[in-house]
């Protein structure tokens, strides 16, 4: 696991609740994920930008065949039944707020998730 938070970091626009529970499904899923793969690795990053912050989450995955839109619907998973309502908690959460920016992408066997609060 790769830590990186060059900034000081005193204040989000986000109930500390949602954050925690974002940041939660999001490590879940990145561990779950990475142990499935040849090299399990982690990367967080957590810093400043513009007026507010952005974290990003990477970690390698094995590709089941599900496209982004599909991962966020509710009872969709890979992992069997009773699953799959971690990302869609993580959309009705992030969809609360005007001043947050998220984006799901997979890049050269990555899933990476960014956030960014206002």
């Amino acid at each position: 696991m790769e830590v990186d938070i060059p900034d000081v970091i005193d204040s989000v626009h986000m109930d500390p609740v949602d954050l925690v529970r974002v940041l939660g499904i999001y490590l879940d899923n990145a561990i779950e994920a990475c142990l499935e793969t040849e090299r399990p690795f982690l990367g967080f990053h957590l810093g400043r930008v513009e007026e507010g912050i952005v974290f990003l989450l990477s970690n390698p995955f094995v590709d089941r065949g599900l496209s982004l839109g599909q991962m966020c619907k509710k009872d969709v998973s890979t992992k069997g039944e009773g699953r799959g309502i971690g990302l869609c908690n993580v959309e009705e959460i992030l969809n609360r707020y005007d001043n947050v920016y998220h984006e799901t992408r997979m890049e050269e066997g990555l899933f990476i998730q960014q956030v960014q609060i206002f």
